[in-house]
């Protein structure tokens, strides 16, 4: 075993071995809940939405338009009376509907109460005591942003999230992917139990429509292009919420770069001396069957074509590399894969805005079992878990607002014969950041770990909206446990990749409604830097 693997390995160990330990510190300081807010914050409130760091936030359930600067200005007026004169200001009483789109914004409970009150300004001594119980209850609130829960998991609030297409009565445009889990269905812009590379996309914009044909019924398209991708998913889905029963199906097509067939230390191109591009065109048919409110899953059959090009619009395929190594598994360069999948999702996060997590777990479990329908014919069998504990730990901020651990462990163990462009690709802004997508293996088997600290930085309104900045640091590792040369083709051999890796670093995360952008910077183990800029959380 040479130093660098030895040095990656002990960093795994210590990653683990300070991981657990941040665990028992995080529930050791934890302060207790006041018996009253406790009390309080269990009991259903579908009317408003809770904010935990006592900030105005985004939510998916309140359609209204808040005047913030108003409503701080009572609230530290009352806190920190002065003697200068202050001007009253009549505020419009929010509309409260049971659905609304991601861009709407939330009502903090202080400011509902606040506004309520100023309708009954006829009668004084009411007004007062609405106005000293929502500052008591902000207070509150505010504490337990720092506090952990108590009692067990499940009696924890609920999480207060919806599907960005509820409450969509009419077509709908916007810059976020409407398609949200549980989903079995394939395609690159469908999360996977697991969050290994499946394209390299470099710069893109996204985009998505959404289509509403009746109760529970919508069609939906999201559409992602850039300088190295082509990627298109058209969904229809037909189910109720919470939890999700019903069907969906879709029509899916990729045209991208893979880190499969990218980085390490040789590069191994096709004969005609350009970059691999994966092709997929498919369509699938899925069924969701709930276990619980918080628990449920989805189980799908996916048909797609498969073909290695050299370009994102080509009629040239190619089933070898300028080596010979294998690309597809048919001699022709072209599969016909068909995939039966299932995920489940067990969710016990503490979410007061979709954007932001303060507390709980969630587990994600898959199986993948596939089918090559050409003259190759072969099988092969995934089963992959991915596992996510958010932990309260008040270390050091910036700002007010909820300071996390987070732990994620993810895994996967491939039988028979996987194709190159459906191993795992380790490395990358979802696996190791620091490297490259795929730049550490494509692997049969993998495991991956992650620690993630995220504090609050500054807030300021933007547009009359809030903006929340989080700091975060990270370290993560992975390994393919030698399984590298179990993947058809072995491309990570043939590049000559290390087969684990170990990343470190810094970012700054930006909450906007329910817009999440991440800036990092991750620095490998071999001294390498990456940059990363993209929308949407990791875990």
């Amino acid at each position: 075993m040479n130093q660098r693997v030895f040095a990656s390995r002990l960093a795994f160990l210590l990653l683990l071995t300070c991981g657990a330990m941040g665990m028992s510190t995080a529930r050791a300081i934890a302060t207790p809940m006041e018996e009253a807010a406790k009390q309080f914050l269990q009991t259903p409130q579908p009317s408003m939405a809770i904010d935990p760091a006592a900030a105005i936030a985004p939510t998916a359930h309140v359609n209204s338009e808040p005047q913030r600067s108003v409503v701080t200005s009572k609230l530290e007026a009352s806190i920190h009376p002065t003697d200068s004169p202050t001007t009253a200001t009549t505020e419009p009483e929010p509309s409260v509907v049971a659905q609304a789109s991601p861009e709407t914004e939330a009502t903090t409970l202080a400011e509902f109460l606040t506004t309520s009150a100023s309708t009954s300004a006829n009668d004084l001594g009411r007004q007062e005591q609405l106005d000293e119980v929502g500052l008591a209850i902000a207070a509150t609130v505010r504490e337990l942003a720092q506090a952990q829960p108590t009692g067990p998991a499940n009696a924890r609030p609920p999480a207060l999230i919806q599907d960005p297409r509820e409450g969509t009565d009419s077509i709908t445009f916007s810059l976020f992917n409407w398609l949200t889990e549980p989903t079995s269905l394939q395609g690159a812009l469908r999360r996977r139990a697991v969050t290994t590379s499946i394209k390299s996309g470099g710069l893109a914009i996204l985009g998505s429509v959404i289509v509403p044909l009746g109760e529970n019924s919508h069609l939906g398209l999201v559409v992602e292009g850039g300088e190295s991708i082509f990627a298109f998913d058209l969904g229809f889905i037909s189910a109720s919420e919470n939890p999700r029963s019903g069907f969906g199906a879709n029509i899916f097509n990729q045209r991208s770069f893979l880190g499969a067939y990218r980085f390490g230390d040789d590069d191994v191109d096709l004969p005609n001396g350009e970059t691999p591009w994966i092709h997929r065109l498919g369509a699938g048919v899925e069924y969701y069957l709930p276990f619980a409110d918080n628990f449920e899953s989805a189980i799908g059959l996916t048909y797609q074509r498969v073909s290695v090009r050299d370009d994102m619009f080509t009629s040239d395929v190619f089933a070898e590399d300028e080596e010979g190594n294998a690309l597809t598994v048919d001699s022709d360069g072209i599969d016909d894969l068909l995939t039966l999948n299932f995920l489940a999702v067990l969710d016990n996060r503490v979410r007061p805005t979709p954007a932001l997590t303060v507390d709980g777990n969630v587990l994600r479990f898959g199986v993948n079992q596939g089918f090559n329908l050409g003259d190759e014919s072969n099988a092969y069998t995934q089963i992959v878990g991915n596992y996510t504990e958010y932990l309260p730990l008040p270390l050091f901020r910036f700002d007010e607002g909820p300071r996390v651990l987070i732990l994620n462990v993810q895994g996967g163990i491939g039988l028979g014969d996987v194709p190159s462009y459906e191993g795992f690709n380790l490395g990358g802004r979802s696996s190791v950041r620091g490297y490259s997508g795929g730049e550490i293996s494509t692997a049969s088997s993998f495991l991956q770990a992650t620690a993630e600290y995220r504090f609050p930085v500054a807030q300021f309104q933007f547009r009359n909206r809030p903006v929340f900045l989080r700091g975060a640091l990270f370290t993560e590792f992975a390994t393919d446990f030698g399984t590298a040369d179990e993947v058809i083709g072995e491309p990570a051999e043939a590049r000559d990749k290390p087969g684990d890796g170990f990343g470190f670093g810094v970012g700054l995360h930006t909450i906007l409604g329910s817009l999440y952008n991440r800036i990092e910077l991750g620095i490998s183990d071999d001294g390498d830097v990456d940059f990363i800029f993209t929308f949407g959380d990791r875990f």
